[in-house]
């Protein structure tokens, strides 16, 4: 759910008023993970299993991924069609 879309939820319920800090900053410390074992959570809830996960961060350890952006628990970067394939020919022995 997004920032606006909280608002005007609690503006429709609560006949127009804003959404109060104090009720707002909780929600948003949580839309923040604080480690990486959070985000496999995440990972493992949204896809079902940690595979996606293990993938990204084996793509990542191997150098293929470039610039990162974090956004809440939305992680993206570039990745590197090179190093995936020189990764996957090391991987496969060739």
């Amino acid at each position: 759910m997004s920032s606006e879309l909280l608002e005007l939820t609690y503006k429709a319920l609560r006949g127009g008023e804003h959404l109060p800090d104090n009720l707002f900053l909780p929600v948003l410390k949580n839309c923040f993970p604080e480690s990486v074992e959070d985000i496999r959570l995440y990972s493992c809830l949204a896809n079902g299993n940690a595979n996606q996960f293990n993938e990204g961060e084996h793509l990542y350890t191997a150098g293929a991924v470039g610039p990162l952006l974090q956004i809440g628990y939305h992680l993206s970067g570039t990745v590197s069609v090179y190093d995936i394939i020189a990764m996957s020919e090391q991987y496969e022995g060739g």
